[in-house]
């Protein structure tokens, strides 16, 4: 370092002294020369030790060197030709040899010339080449003997930046100064005068001194927030941009002042004035007014919730608002008015009616939702911390129910990796904030550890460390990265071993916990073994068995310790299918009598009844389901030729199924052909030969297709081979193996390679777009620009459109945004939709359009339906009693008097024909119209006189009884989507006479409009699912009728109407999934009686019938709807 110091020192140009900074730093730093003016001789004066006084005019600077020489004891090595020039030395007062070395080495520079020096001699050439290092001398250092001299600097209190930037300018450029900013070093090489006066700069501008003082005040009736608050806001005229900082200790009461002296004296001096209890409110019969408020938008127990919250706080923060805590707390609600009474000053009750007004707002009815798109972290661990968050917000009595409400409704969405967000969209804010913290990743974890088991199990091992981390939060351990290790773990089957992520010094501690539980068993049970192997069950049905019993006994309270240990020593052997205990032999008779009821032939392997059918199901243990079914088939078509007399053995073998989700053989028919079965199959059911192909798996992840359609597509191309009588049972059993998996959207096939590679090409073939399953495009353009077609699947693309426009809209801000943010609103603003393919087109760079994909494919998302089951039953129930006696008489005398009476109701059907009877006029059959129901009449007609006299008569007696029963049932099932509403109508389309035209002229034209009107039930219901498999729905009932009588019309003129009876209910109701809903009550019980009749006769009894008729009807009308929803 010092070396490379040195050379840039050494390495001077000669167009560098003649600067600005140079002659500032020469009047500075170098010694000024005085010189006596002497015409023809050199004169030296010695006026001390070591002190001179130099006159030189004009001197040849290779004599100066010389003098120099002379006085200072240094050897000079030079060349004559490079010294060509002159100086003049003037000195009024003594120097001394420093000075005088100092001087000559600044003219030597000022003329382009470089010195190195070398031990006790320097070298002064115009050459940068020649380099030597300059020793390194401390300061306090007497009789520096070198010319040029190194020393290095310990910036202690200032910034060692700025004291590098101050000395750079003050030196010429042929000195070298370094900064050293880790350890806070400067270095200087220099003659020494210049860096003597450079150490005592640094020494003056490094000194520890701060203008700042710390005092504290201790707080006695208020809160720390309320002083400093006020504390600032009265000293902020005085501070005047100087330092000022108040600082709460909460825990202590303390508040530490950092700030000048006068300014901590007085902020001392403030906190005493206003650190004082709050005066109460002088009460006086004047000045006390009542105030009654009654809430509007809010309920009692909420509005009294928060004041008597805002009364606490204000207690603890030491307001000064006595008056207003009194009034708060002082408070009555009177139930008769729903009211509050308050009873306070004027300034009182002011501040309390601004408080009411900010409480008693309106509640939002329409929450807001919002889908997090997760990157680092899964869903479920965001849901479990999002819901422990809300857990402790409410151990802390956080008040903010919105925060609350939108945390503990978080969902996770699996298939998108995404937290839905619902609830007031300021709390959904402030949790998308929370989630953003969890869903980084951890710098910490930077580091893996993969453990692979000695002596437990990784079943055994997971067990233990969910249970560890468990207890771990349980007990509150203030540990979370080591839980967070635990959780991290990872268990992979196929190499044994378990990976752990975090830090170094959390897997430290994960190690030993392993450590301590995986050690070695041996030694705990002294005694023999047991190996038992299940025949009818599965080496996991066993040790589930045992485990449940070993539970149970130790819940009884069981005292024979020795059958616990021995159950608690079960090992599985998966390679000999057999379970291992370790004990004494009485514990072992025990476990091996346990065994054997556990052993026993199970519900899938014994015969069974299904109503009258019988069946038996084999589960396949070695042999491939192609290699069983094959020979079974192959048994049964020989047995078919050679032997039919057994007809139901062989209808049995030909019944076999296999289910390859189970991996199992059924068959059906009867017991004893079921019985025979049995052993034969077992006999089947053997391990395939050693040279036997070896089996092999894939694993495909869909394109263009879904899973679920790509197994349909190849299982029907299986079944089609099968019908071909194509022969490729490895292909089926390939096809017959496919598993598909919606949590990473792959199928897996297991098979023969060579039916490994017919499926891969089967895969490519079909697993292309269609019509039905389009792709996304991106269509390149101009050079940066391209295009971007996205067809939607399932919305249409005004609605998307709409949303990201807006989105765009507020985007857009009238400062400067970054240059991504632009082309992302450049590109939605772009945004097209093309209704006949119903896709969207956009433009923008590669990198936009790759986030517009992205967008686009989050909102185009199918919405959850709902299949909903209605039930409506409407009945109605009509009873109709008429009954009366219409009369009447006519009388002419001689064409001299006329006389008539009669007892004629409206509408009577012998008004009209018998007012036409006169005495030419005789009544005809046709006159007499008889109804409905029970009637008897006659019309008579009796003539005098020759015909100048007539008497007639008429009368007509009518009863009617009508009972109706009139029952409808709607049993619709319809299917609709989450938000959308869903219509059903059930009726009748009735025409009537909407309007009549008629045009006046030589020819008259009459235009009639027939209307129609929907009279029956319509129901109209849209659900909105919500958390938990909850779903809101809004409900509207419409039934309309036409009543069942004869004026069911009305008329306008020309114009005939319809009269119709309309019911309608609106509700919105909430339920779970597949529950039911029964809306009843709207029963309607209608009572009509009607009597006409003569004025008093009518009302006589018995003979008051002749004079009077009675009509009675009676109805009831009842509709019941019963509705059951059905997530899908």
């Amino acid at each position: 370092m010092l070396e490379s110091f040195a050379k840039k020192k050494i390495s001077m140009k000669k167009y560098n002294f003649f600067n600005k900074n140079l002659i500032f730093a020469f009047l500075i730093f170098s010694v000024s020369i005085f010189a006596e003016d002497t015409k023809d001789a050199k004169k030296l004066t010695t006026l001390k030790a070591n002190e001179f006084t130099i006159n030189y005019d004009s001197v040849s600077i290779i004599e100066y060197i010389q003098f120099v020489s002379k006085v200072c004891s240094v050897n000079f090595i030079y060349t004559a030709a490079d010294l060509n020039f002159t100086i003049s030395i003037t000195s009024k007062e003594p120097i001394t040899k420093q000075s005088v070395m100092s001087s000559l080495m600044q003219v030597l520079r000022a003329n382009g010339l470089y010195l190195v020096e070398d031990g006790s001699s320097i070298i002064i050439s115009k050459s940068e080449d020649i380099i030597e290092a300059a020793p390194i001398v401390e300061k306090g250092t007497k009789d520096i003997k070198n010319p040029i001299i190194t020393r290095i600097f310990s910036i202690n209190n200032v910034s060692p930046e700025a004291v590098f930037t101050i000395i750079k300018a003050m030196v010429s450029k042929t000195a070298l100064i370094e900064l050293l900013t880790p350890t806070r070093q400067l270095i200087l090489t220099d003659v020494v005068m210049n860096v003597e006066k450079i150490t005592q700069l640094i020494e003056n501008l490094d000194r520890a001194k701060s203008p700042l003082v710390i005092e504290t005040y201790t707080i006695t009736a208020n809160a720390s927030s309320t002083l400093i608050s006020l504390a600032k806001e009265i000293m902020s005229p005085m501070i005047a941009g100087n330092p000022y900082l108040l600082i709460p200790q909460d825990s202590t009461r303390k508040i530490f002042i950092v700030s000048t002296p006068a300014l901590a004296t007085k902020t001392l001096s403030v906190f005493k004035s206003l650190d004082i209890k709050p005066e109460a409110e002088v009460k006086t019969l004047e000045n006390q007014q009542i105030f009654i408020y009654k809430p509007v938008n809010r309920t009692q127990k909420d509005l009294k919730n928060a004041l008597e919250d805002i009364s606490s706080n204000l207690k603890k923060d030491g307001m000064p608002q006595a008056g207003l805590i009194e009034a708060i707390d002082n408070m009555k609600w009177i139930s008769e008015t729903n009211s509050f009474v308050f009873s306070a000053t004027d300034a009182t009750i002011a501040k309390l009616q601004k408080v009411l007004q900010g409480l008693d707002t309106p509640v939002s009815k329409e929450p807001s939702f919002f889908l997090y798109n997760l990157r680092y972290v899964s869903g479920d661990k965001i849901e479990d911390d999002l819901d422990e968050l809300a857990s402790k917000f409410k151990d802390q009595d956080v008040k903010d129910q919105n925060l609350l409400d939108v945390l503990q409704t978080a969902k996770w969405i699996k298939e998108t990796n995404s937290i839905l967000l619902t609830g007031d969209s300021t709390a959904i804010e402030e949790v998308k904030n929370i989630i953003s913290q969890y869903d980084s990743i951890k710098q910490s974890k930077v580091n893996f550890f993969i453990y692979t088991p000695k002596h437990a199990t990784l079943n055994d091992l997971d067990i233990y460390l969910t249970d560890v981390a468990k207890n771990f939060k349980s007990s509150g351990l203030a540990d979370p990265e080591l839980i967070d290790a635990i959780h991290s773990k990872r268990v992979v089957s196929s190499i044994n071993s378990i990976i752990f992520t975090g830090a170094e010094e959390t897997l430290t501690k994960v190690k030993s916990l392993l450590g301590s539980y995986d050690v070695s068993k041996e030694g705990m049970f002294k005694g023999t073994f047991l190996m038992l192997t299940p025949t009818h069950v599965t080496l996991d049905d066993v040790e589930n068995a045992f485990k449940d019993i070993s539970s149970h006994l130790k819940s009884s309270g069981l005292a024979d310790q020795p059958l616990l240990e021995a159950i608690a020593s079960m090992r599985a052997v998966p390679t000999t299918n057999s379970i291992i205990f370790t004990g004494d032999d009485d514990t072992l008779k025990k476990i091996d009598t346990l065994f054997n009821s556990i052993n026993a032939p199970t519900s899938k392997q014994a015969i069974q009844e299904l109503g009258k059918t019988n069946f038996w199901i084999y589960q396949i243990q070695k042999a491939t389901p192609t290699q069983i079914t094959t020979s079974i088939k192959s048994i049964t078509a020989d047995l078919a030729n050679i032997d039919s007399s057994d007809k139901a053995f062989i209808s049995a073998l030909k019944s076999m199924k296999y289910v390859k989700e189970t991996n199992s053989i059924i068959f059906v028919g009867t017991p004893n052909a079921l019985k025979k079965i049995e052993p034969l199959v077992q006999k089947f059911d053997i391990a395939p030969e050693k040279g036997a192909v070896q089996s092999s798996y894939y694993v495909y992840k869909p394109i263009h297709l879904t899973g679920p359609e790509l197994e349909c597509i190849l299982c029907e191309f299986a079944e089609n081979l099968k019908v071909s009588n194509l022969e490729n049972e490895p292909l089926y059993e390939t096809i017959e193996s496919m598993k598909y998996s919606e949590q990473t959207n792959t199928l897996v096939f297991t098979g023969e390679p060579d039916a490994i590679t017919e499926i891969k090409n089967l895969l490519q073939s079909f697993d292309v777009t269609d019509s039905s399953h389009p792709s996304t495009q991106e269509i390149s353009g101009l050079e940066d620009l391209g295009f971007l077609v996205y067809k939607l699947q399932y919305h249409k693309g005004d609605e998307i459109q709409g949303a990201l426009k807006q989105i765009g809209q507020d985007l857009k801000t009238p400062d400067e945004e970054t240059a991504t943010k632009s082309k992302l609103v450049s590109s939605i603003d772009s945004l097209q939709w093309i209704k006949i393919t119903n896709s969207l087109l956009c433009t923008g760079d590669k990198e936009t359009l790759a986030k517009m994909k992205e967008l686009l494919s989050s909102l185009d998302v199918p919405l959850k339906q709902v299949f909903i089951e209605i039930l409506v039953i409407q009945t109605t129930l009509t009873n109709v009693l008429s009954f009366g006696l219409d009369w009447g008489s006519k009388f002419q005398y001689k064409d001299q008097a006329v006389l008539g009476v009669n007892n004629f109701q409206q509408s009577s059907p012998l008004a009209t024909p018998f007012n036409k009877i006169t005495n030419t006029v005789t009544p005809k059959g046709t006159d007499l119209s008889l109804g409905d129901g029970f009637n008897l009449g006659v019309i008579g007609d009796i003539l005098f006189h020759k015909g100048k006299s007539f008497l007639s008569l008429a009368s007509l007696l009518s009863a009617l009884q009508k009972d109706t029963e009139t029952s409808i049932v709607l049993t619709p099932k319809i299917i609709a989507q989450d938000g959308k509403t869903a219509t059903i109508f059930s009726g009748q389309n009735i025409p009537y006479t909407g309007s009549i035209i008629q045009n006046q002229g030589a020819n008259t034209s009459t235009s009639t409009n027939l209307e129609y009107r929907d009279v029956g039930t319509n129901l109209s219901i849209t659900p909105i699912l919500g958390n938990s498999d909850s779903i809101s729905l809004n409900i509207t009932l419409e039934t309309s009728a036409t009543p069942d009588t004869a004026n069911n019309t009305v008329q306008l003129g020309n114009i005939t109407g319809i009269t119709t009876t309309k019911t309608n209910m609106t509700t919105s109701v909430q339920l779970a999934n597949k529950n039911f809903l029964v809306l009843s009550g709207m029963v309607t019980d209608t009572k009509n009686r009607a009597k006409t009749g003569i004025p008093c006769l009518g009302g006589i009894p018995i003979i008051g019938a002749a004079f009077s008729k009675d009509d009675d009807q009676n109805s009831r009308n009842n509709i019941v709807i019963f509705i059951r929803p059905h997530i899908i």
